[in-house]
């Protein structure tokens, strides 16, 4: 036991007493504990234990904080134009038409004969005669019997498809007008009474997408005046559409902006709750200890004691005086500790704790 006391340590002794002396709150500092046990246990009386400053002890509250209000948006908020009234249905659209109730449906058939294509033929005659008589309805009949003979005839479908609509049943004549478009393609009846239907219900991209066809392979002049018409409502639809998506867009964006807040206010948060955490676990000293270690006491602290770090080495001294490190930051830590002399003095100072 003598042999442990010998001159230098008693005098690095001395220095301790002399760096405590000078500043007491050092003996709180963490490392220090299993001294301040010892001198509890002989009856020595140690000095208060340093109060926090005011701004870290508020941070330390253990009772969580309370919410803060979200903050209020007071950019205005993008509301979508109303559709122009002018893109809408006018005076010419007509009420739809119901296909259960008017369509007449037509059997498929594979083979026609001769007979029942001729039949077929007149019977289409005597149901035009019909419908310009004006009685679609009995023409309906006829152009319907015509093509249970012979279904596999373009132009019937297309005539029934034209009577269909001067009876005003629209619906009807766009399902006809398709069925003989599946047969020709370039059916120029059937795309121009397709056309007229769909602008009689308002359906102006359908309308303008086969009145165009029709005139591309039968020019019509008076088609074109209504293709006029009808592509100017297209226009102001794709344009109110345009705007649409791009306020749409734009408030993608702004909800983004705000999710970044938010979460970048959370993170500053979760920073400040560590930060509290950090002051807990080392006694309540900002900074890890009043006045950060003595490295500039006459001889560093010494380097004898258990446990404390040899001031008078550079390297060490170097990093207790890290702003950082002192502050407790992890990283700044961990930035010293690949050297291994500093390795070798933090595990000796974990290991005396």
């Amino acid at each position: 036991m003598a042999g442990m006391l010998t001159p230098e340590k008693i005098e690095e002794f001395k220095l301790f007493c002399a760096v405590l002396e000078a500043q007491p709150n050092l003996l709180w500092a963490p490392p220090l504990e299993f001294f301040r046990n010892t001198l509890e246990k002989i009856g020595c009386k140690l000095p208060p234990k340093p109060e926090m400053p005011k701004e870290e002890a508020e941070e330390q509250v253990d009772e969580p904080m309370p919410e803060e209000e979200e903050e209020e948006d007071t950019e205005e908020p993008i509301v979508d134009p109303e559709m122009p009234a002018e893109a809408g249905k006018d005076d010419e659209c007509i009420a739809e038409d119901s296909l259960s109730e008017f369509y007449k449906e037509v059997p498929a058939k594979d083979t026609v004969g001769d007979e029942d294509a001729d039949q077929a033929m007149e019977l289409r005659s005597s149901a035009m005669q019909t419908m310009q008589d004006g009685d679609f309805e009995k023409a309906i009949d006829i152009f319907t019997d015509a093509l249970k003979l012979n279904p596999n005839m373009a132009p019937i479908w297309a005539f029934r498809a034209q009577c269909y609509l001067r009876w005003k049943k629209p619906n009807c004549a766009i399902k006809d007008a398709q069925e003989a478009i599946k047969l020709n393609p370039n059916q120029a009846k059937a795309l121009r009474v397709w056309g007229q239907a769909a602008r009689k219900l308002g359906k102006w991209e359908e309308a303008a997408d086969n009145l165009h066809k029709a005139n591309q392979i039968d020019f019509d002049p008076d088609l074109q005046e209504m293709l006029k018409v009808v592509e100017a409502k297209v226009k102001k639809i794709k344009e109110w559409e345009r705007v649409c998506k791009q306020n749409a867009e734009e408030r993608k964006v702004r909800e983004l902006k705000k999710k970044q807040k938010k979460y970048q206010k959370m993170r500053e948060e979760e920073a400040k709750k560590e930060k509290a955490e950090r002051m807990k676990e080392m006694g309540g000293m900002p900074g890890g200890m009043p006045g950060g270690m003595p490295g500039g006491m006459p001889g560093g602290m010494p380097g004898g004691m258990p446990g404390m770090p040899d001031m008078n080495d550079p390297e060490i001294a170097a990093m207790m005086s890290d702003p950082d490190v002192l502050a407790g930051k992890p990283e700044a830590i961990m930035k010293y500790a690949q050297n291994p002399k500093v390795r070798a003095m933090l595990e000796k100072m974990m290991g005396s704790m």
